[in-house]
């Protein structure tokens, strides 16, 4: 996962464009970070995503 996580860094990062789609700096940013936190396991726990889900009126599982 980390290699998949820092192998799309590099594909993204480069140019801003993955795809074909154009990406701002900003969401380059946000998605090396998110990769980060994944690679690092951080994920939200299974009762905040249920309270997130529950405010806004959707139904997990």
């Amino acid at each position: 996962m980390a290699d998949d996580a820092a192998r799309f860094g590099r594909d993204v990062g480069d140019d801003g464009d993955r795809a074909g789609a154009e990406l701002q700096e900003w969401q380059v940013a946000e998605i090396r970070k998110a990769l980060a936190e994944a690679a690092r396991r951080e994920f939200a726990a299974e009762g905040a995503v249920d309270a997130l889900f529950r405010k806004w009126e959707l139904r997990s599982g």
